[in-house]
């Protein structure tokens, strides 16, 4: 997402700090449970592997030289782990089976890196310096050289063992495993392996987060044994047990870098044609969504369909439930009524991704429920130096950008993170994303239809909890409301209950009682009451705020006037005045939608006439009708707010039902203006 206000393109180590600064803290846990919990379980005799392990020449000249006492360079130094592991995994095919299990088959195999750069999408032309990567390739096609899609675990190293040596491997490690997960649609979790002389660290992440084992001396009686284990593991272990998605295949297309995927869903196959949003996928903690246009394998008429790919919280209801539940209830209300579920999506089938390809796809399946104890100890990591205050400003201050979803998870890092299970859901309808709409008049006639959506939704009990641009579709001439996962009954009873009483939401759309966690409009009554207890819910009135937000998005990011803020005043007085009005909006455009104003001004720009207007002065005149609209729908929302007041010792959420019944007409008198206001100022 980008505006025509662009930045100085991510350089490496600004992309390192980026999948640092999402972490803060990385549980650490003793090599024995990582390598019960989280290593690949196969059938080794992992005796016989450390008696071949002993004897190899490599092995032998290590524990005679370490690195720490050989000639840099680190590439070199490390080299024979490469020549141990090829010839550890040769020794393992030779073993017997038994009747536990059968022969062990290799897998993989190891290649160090001194001077070769992995193929892949946005490499950036950098290197782990040595990966495990998978026999058969999952490029649809056999590879010539190595590439990143086909890694199951980089490693770092540094032939002598520092502080500062210790942080650039972690850095870098981190930064690895962030790109498989973002870049990579087949990955589930991804391994990693650091060396500083002698003292190893295993690694791994998963949608849930990072974990890190203890150091160990891999030249030590024991050391030797966790080597042993690990790298037998990473041998021998079948393709799902890597982090590979056997539900998930890729095929080989002619002139595509990562070919097209084939996906199954509840037992049908679908075939995917092009990428249409991977918003958090970048993040490796979170849902990692992923929305693909794809048609079915068995429809010979190829009919687009949207497939979207997820790791959703274990415990929260799934969205093609919920809709399931919403169509349902809606089954219940007037004909009239009815005809709202136009503004919904239709689903044509959804599941979580079915454990039949030989492995359970949860988090907790994954990481054979292992818990972090009350006391587990936490590394504290360092952000690479990037020269700059922090490296996603350039994201999230950029004019226009969306940012992700956004929770408020106050809990420690390695407590809050919740188990999440993969799943999938495909709908029957492909339309264009608010976000990339240029038409005002389309753009509205989404925001009517995503309020009637609301609407229906109101009437049926629910609220949607994250309204934003990216959450309205028009699909034909129809706009529609989309993302429903974070759902909830409007009343708060289910709230209340649920283990994920979060507040949702889209920090640039998100409502003002949101971002402080309170109500403003309650009485003293109602105060001295609560007091001491928790009450605060999310809402209707926090929903219908949202979408005024998005109304006032459309407004702030088209002009008609297509330079943007500049200082070049080379073309005369002229230039130089219409570039002042640029710079005058920015200011306001700051104002309305960047992370660190928001606590300051949301509040009083919902709720105060005199701030709003003062803040829209510098709008382009064409938008001055609309900006009516917005302004009058803003006051209607200010006194449904100041019903609040009339609580008594509980939230009374009913006398907030019914807000869309007169917002929409408010919303629909904008929809009427024919005028042209100029093309949209952001790229999305």
């Amino acid at each position: 997402m980008r505006s025509h206000e662009v930045h100085e393109p991510l350089n490496l180590n600004q992309f390192r700090a980026l999948a640092m600064e999402e972490l803060k803290k990385i549980p650490q846990i003793p090599v024995d449970d990582f390598i019960s919990h989280l290593l690949p379980s196969v059938h080794v005799n992992f005796d016989e592997a450390q008696k071949h392990l002993e004897q190899h020449a490599s092995w032998i000249d290590f524990m005679k030289v370490p690195p720490r006492n050989q000639q840099p360079h680190d590439d070199d130094v490390y080299r024979p782990l490469s020549e141990i592991f090829n010839a550890l995994a040769r020794a393992l095919e030779h073993q017997k089976g038994d009747e536990v299990g059968p022969r062990p088959t290799v897998t993989t195999r190891m290649d160090s890196t001194p001077t070769c750069v992995l193929n892949g999408p946005k490499n950036f032309y950098v290197r782990p310096d040595a990966v495990i990567s998978v026999l058969v390739s999952r490029m649809g096609q056999e590879e010539k050289d190595l590439h990143w899609f086909n890694v199951a675990c980089p490693f770092e190293f540094k032939e002598r063992w520092s502080t500062a040596g210790w942080e650039d491997n972690a850095a870098k490690v981190i930064w690895h495993m962030a790109y498989l997960m973002a870049n990579d649609p087949t990955r589930r979790f991804v391994f990693g392996v650091t060396i500083e002389d002698v003292d190893m660290r295993l690694w791994y992440c998963d949608r849930v987060g990072h974990v890190v084992s203890e150091k160990f001396d891999f030249t030590s009686e024991e050391g030797r044994r966790f080597f042993v284990r690990t790298f037998a593991s990473l041998a021998c272990a079948e393709v799902s047990q890597l982090g590979f998605d056997a539900s998930m295949t890729r095929i080989f297309v002619e002139g595509s870098d990562e070919g097209s995927l084939e996906i199954k869903v509840d037992g049908r196959t679908f075939c995917t044609t092009r990428l249409l949003s991977y918003m958090g996928a970048d993040r490796v903690c979170g849902r990692g969504t992923r929305v693909w246009e794809v048609y079915e394998k068995d429809d010979p008429t190829r009919v687009p369909r949207v497939l979207k790919d997820c790791w959703a919280e274990t415990s929260r209801r799934r969205e093609g439930y919920l809709y399931a539940l919403i169509m349902a209830q809606a089954l219940t209300l007037s004909a009239q009524a009815q005809r709202a579920t136009e503004h919904l999506l239709t689903v044509l089938c959804h599941g979580d991704v079915s454990p039949s390809a030989g492995y359970p796809d949860d988090t907790a399946s994954i990481r054979k429920s292992y818990t972090f104890s009350t006391d587990c100890p936490t590394i504290d990591l360092v952000q690479p130096t990037t020269g700059e205050p922090s490296a996603s400003l350039h994201l999230t201050d950029t004019i226009g950008a969306i940012p992700h979803i956004w929770q408020f998870v106050r809990a420690a890092a390695k407590n809050s993170a919740y188990p999440r299970t993969h799943y999938r859901i495909v709908f029957e309808e492909l339309g264009q994303p608010a976000s990339s709409l240029a038409d005002m008049k389309s753009l509205l006639t989404t925001l009517v239809g995503a309020a009637k959506a609301l609407n229906l939704l109101d009437k049926c009990g629910f609220i949607h909890c994250d309204i934003s641009i990216h959450n309205l579709l028009l699909v034909g001439n129809t706009g529609k409301l989309c993302d429903l996962e974070f759902v909830r009954e409007s009343d708060g009873a289910r709230a209340t209950n649920d283990a994920y009483n979060d507040r949702t939401g889209t920090p640039e759309f998100l409502a003002h009682e949101l971002l402080y966690g309170r109500y403003f409009y309650t009485s003293p009554e109602y105060r001295r009451r609560t007091q001491g207890t928790k009450t605060f819910t999310q809402h209707i009135l926090h929903d219908a705020e949202s979408l005024w937000w998005v109304f006032v998005w459309m407004l702030a990011y088209h002009d008609k006037q297509a330079p943007l803020p500049t200082t070049n005043d080379s073309e005369g007085d002229t230039n130089t005045h219409q570039n002042l009005l640029n710079q005058e909006r920015h200011k306001s455009t700051i104002q309305l939608f960047v992370h660190h104003m928001l606590h300051y001004q949301r509040k009083p720009l919902i709720m105060d006439e005199g701030v709003f207007a003062e803040v829209t002065e510098s709008f382009p005149p064409t938008h001055t009708r609309l900006l009516r609209a917005a302004d009058t729908t803003r006051r209607f929302l200010s006194e449904w707010y100041l019903k609040e007041a009339t609580w008594i010792d509980k939230p009374d959420l009913t006398v907030l039902s019914g807000v869309y019944e007169e917002m929409i007409p408010f919303l629909e008198v904008a929809l009427g203006y024919e005028g042209d206001i100029g093309r949209v100022r952001c790229i999305i």
